[in-house]
């Protein structure tokens, strides 16, 4: 495993936004693994929730919310269109 000071999470970037994590480890699958403070536990990000520089990980952040939006509008338009008789 790779020891790295500093990566950013998008993993709740639509519920808390864009995540400073300190001192994770990156395994040979890109998988990052950290332990916050206080914490007694660690805690694993997949290879797309996670990124080594803040632009990155607020580009993503972006194309999840557009996502969101997207999926958002879609279900307001079938129900819009939906007969209920």
């Amino acid at each position: 495993m790779t020891k790295v000071d500093l990566i950013w999470s998008t993993k709740y970037a639509l519920t808390h936004g864009v995540e400073k994590i300190e001192n994770a480890e990156i395994n040979a699958d890109g998988y990052a693994y950290y332990a916050p403070k206080g914490s007694w536990g660690r805690f694993q990000l997949a290879p797309l929730d996670w990124y080594r520089t803040r632009e990155e990980a607020i580009n993503r952040a972006k194309q999840l919310r557009q996502r969101k939006l997207t999926a958002l509008r879609n279900a307001i338009h079938k129900l819009e269109i939906k007969q209920l008789y």
